[in-house]
This record gives C-alpha cells, structure tokens and sequence, in this order.
C-alpha cells in the first residue's frame, strides 16, 4: 500500500504534534492526506513514521530534508516559472542539496509521492 501522506513542506513549531501529541518541537512537518487533502501538521519523527512506516531519527531527517525540498521547489517554480528547462533546472538542485526527484506531468514530485509503507489499521504508532 502507497503512504497515505505526501510531504508538503516544513514550517517553524506553531503547534504541538497532531500525531503523538508533543509541544516541545523545534519544527512541524506538513504532511497532506491524499484522500481527503486535509492538512496534518506533525513533528519530523512522526512524519517519518507516517510517509515511510517506521519511527526512526533516520526517517525524521530523511523526510524534514525532502520538507526542505517541497519549499525549495515551491520557491523557485514561484520565481522563475514551470517551463520543462526550469522544472529540469530545479529537480536538479533539489536532488543535489535535498532529496531524489523526478520531473513528471509538468510537475517536480518527491519521494514521499511514490513512497511504501505497511499495511497499518491506524496512523498513531
């Protein structure tokens, strides 16, 4: 089964986590359900449980580089457009400095849109 979230960016922490609960963080992932396209807001532990299936630091760093990429690309394509020549450009930079890509449709899409977890009855570890 295909994660359940897509990465959408990384935001300073304005609210606890809204998968475990906890106040004390230093960043909040946003994440995107894609059946109901509502927004969850987690730290970067979480968000890696949630996009790759296991609650690790490992993932947590994993997925907080691929939030840093989801700005990046955000940024760039609001600058400079989304021709094939400056998708290419920046999918470029974004596999350098943060995660792999791949330029698909028109679109730049990142891990977490292809990404594998297990089959789990419920989003809370």
């Amino acid at each position: 089964m295909t994660s359940q979230y897509t990465v959408k960016g990384i935001i300073s922490a304005e609210r606890p986590c809204e998968c475990c609960g906890n106040k004390n963080l230093e960043k909040n992932v946003v994440l995107e359900d894609k059946e109901t396209g509502s927004l969850m807001y987690v730290g970067t532990t979480c968000a890696g449980y949630l996009v790759r299936g296991q609650k690790t630091a490992k993932n947590g760093k994993l997925i907080e580089l691929e939030a840093k990429a989801q700005d990046y690309i955000a940024k760039w394509t609001g600058i400079h457009g989304t021709s094939p020549d400056v998708l290419n450009k920046i999918a470029n930079g974004v596999r350098v400095h943060f995660c792999p890509c791949w330029v698909i449709d028109g679109q730049i899409k990142t891990e977490s849109a292809f990404a594998r977890t297990p089959n789990r009855q419920t989003a809370r570890p």
